[in-house]
């Protein structure tokens, strides 16, 4: 979740049911204060869950402007994939989460 993106641009990190996570970005610091749960939240989880079915990892960003919930993007690759954390495991606890679809291998011709 990014926060103050004019004065400091701060990105906390949370599961799906709003529980801080221990990622810090290596290029942007934690708000120091938790972030409260954004109106609509539950709408873009469930709009996200349907978006994100298809892909094996996503980053989709929603708005709630006026009492509505509206789709900013789909990202396949934030930041191109070279994002940084500060603690190199986070690397690993992101990508296990990545799961691939299985492939069969065609057959020479």
């Amino acid at each position: 979740m990014i926060s103050d993106r004019h004065n400091g641009f701060y990105v906390n990190h949370y599961d799906e049911n709003w529980n801080l996570l221990d990622i810090e970005r290596a290029d942007r610091p934690k708000s120091k204060n938790p972030l409260q749960k954004p109106q609509g939240y539950d709408v873009m989880i469930e709009k996200g869950s349907i978006l994100a079915k298809e892909f094996p990892f996503s980053r989709i960003d929603f708005y709630y402007v006026n009492g509505k919930v509206y789709l900013g993007e789909i990202s396949f690759f934030p930041n191109n994939g070279f994002i940084k954390f500060k603690d190199k495991k986070m690397d690993h606890y992101i990508s296990d989460k990545i799961i691939l679809p299985v492939t069969q291998k065609k057959a020479d011709i």
